[in-house]
């Protein structure tokens, strides 16, 4: 009895522990995020420019010590990104300089959450549709509605397609009249689809709002523009919110478990 009475109490003071003491998680690194990593300080050691060309993928996969297909998926990573240009029969190139692979570094930390960064595409995005509603071009309105077309035609099947809307969104910082927006918005957005959004098609809901912004635009009228977009981007942080939720509750239980 004595004896049960013990690791009963044990039992109780390791939930006891779990509880009021949280541990950090240990977090498994992709190799191909090392393998990325290893590439970026190479070209950040070697200061080498836009233009210079990296060693094959025969030579890196020797270097690094690790499988062509790990290196290839690491490789697609970094052309993401831009940082790398991949042409086909010719070899690796840079896409961009080492100084501003330190600046993309920065921007990549995980320390920045999706609705931080959600908050800076809210400013950047309602300041470009007022300014595509005031300054958009019939070719411009063309390029957008064609786009916006694209992904009304997937919405029945249930398909997200990312690029295209990354491709819609950019039409209209095109469209605002001012050339550092798009810049600025390319450089937002591939941070944003490098998050992990816990499902697939994760903001397949936001696709019927992406209607009335074009149609304010078309009717420049920056105010309903604006409107519209800040109720697209409301739809967008109901669902991070629902996610983030979801996966405090998975951690929980996995604790308790």
């Amino acid at each position: 009895m004595a004896l049960l009475k013990h690791f009963s109490f044990i039992k109780f003071y390791d939930i006891f522990l779990m509880t009021m003491l949280e541990l950090s998680k240990i977090k498994k690194i992709k190799l191909t995020v090392e393998i990325a990593k290893a590439v970026k300080d190479f070209i950040k050691k070697n200061q080498l420019k836009k233009g210079a060309k990296l060693p094959s993928e025969r030579a890196l996969t020797e270097q690094l010590g690790v499988g062509r297909s790990s290196l290839r998926e690491a490789l697609k990573s970094l052309e993401a990104l831009d940082l790398i240009e991949i042409i086909p029969g010719k070899g690796i190139f840079i896409a961009m300089d080492d100084t501003n692979i330190d600046y993309l570094d920065i921007i990549n930390s995980k320390k920045i959450t999706l609705l931080e960064l959600l908050q800076v595409r809210e400013l950047l995005e309602c300041y470009s549709v007022k300014m595509a509603a005031v300054n958009a071009t019939d070719k411009q309105l063309k390029k957008i509605e064609s786009k916006l077309k694209f992904l009304e035609d997937l919405y029945p099947l249930r398909i997200e397609s990312r690029k295209e809307d990354m491709i819609f969104h950019q039409a209209i910082h095109e469209a605002s009249g001012n050339p550092l927006l798009p810049v600025l918005f390319k450089t937002i957005y591939k941070l944003w689809i490098s998050y992990d959004f816990g499902k697939e098609n994760a903001f397949l809901e936001t696709i019927p709002f992406h209607r009335p912004i074009f149609e304010s635009i078309c009717k420049h009228n920056a105010k309903k523009s604006v409107k519209a977009i800040r109720e697209m981007l409301k739809i967008t942080k109901k669902i991070i919110l629902a996610q983030k939720k979801k996966r405090i509750k998975l951690s929980h239980k996995e604790i308790h478990d």
